[in-house]
């Protein structure tokens, strides 16, 4: 049981009171009493790094959140084709209008599609080209491709293209 003792000096102390049967020289029970005064003011100290994580915590998931939200937007109303795809599976995980209106292609018909349906032959074997080269870092920025539309027109595009790598690995 947790209880509170009056030192001499006043100060009162929260202590845990324990008993238990205990038969030395004719003695029935023995008390222990244990000072919890330094586990409480460290609770106290955890709990108040506890709440100020959570409070930096919830500011930066809102600082995230914010920046994602303004880095969807430029790419939303980008004046320039601007897509993000995945190589395992290979398929688009987000176009934006521009992209759409070049295309032919709805944004829900581009997000089922894989990105080579829309090469031609040449373009497929230099994509093809492409990803071997890039678990080795040695693709280069800029390339050209040609692309049919929705509608079966041949499009010239120059792509400037990053990659995101985790593990050394593109994703």
């Amino acid at each position: 049981e947790e209880i509170n003792l009056c030192r001499n000096d006043g100060a009162v102390v929260p202590v845990l009171l324990s008993s238990s049967p205990l038969h030395l020289e004719g003695a029935e029970s023995c008390i222990i009493l244990t000072d919890l005064q330094k586990l409480k003011e460290a609770q106290k100290l955890l709990q108040k790094a506890h709440d100020e994580l959570e409070q930096k915590v919830e500011q930066r998931t809102h600082e995230l959140r914010r920046s994602k939200e303004i880095t969807e937007q430029l790419i939303q109303y980008a004046p320039t084709g601007i897509y993000e795809l995945t190589f395992f599976p290979l398929r688009f995980v987000n176009v934006n209008d521009v992209m759409c209106t070049y295309l032919g292609y709805t944004r829900e018909e581009l997000l089922r599609m894989n990105p080579m349906d829309l090469l031609d032959e040449t373009s497929k074997k230099a994509f093809q080209e492409r990803l071997q080269k890039i678990g080795r870092n040695a693709v280069p920025s800029t390339v050209e491709y040609v692309f049919r539309t929705k509608k079966g027109e041949v499009r010239h595009a120059e792509l400037n293209v990053s990659f995101t790598y985790e593990k050394k690995k593109p994703v």
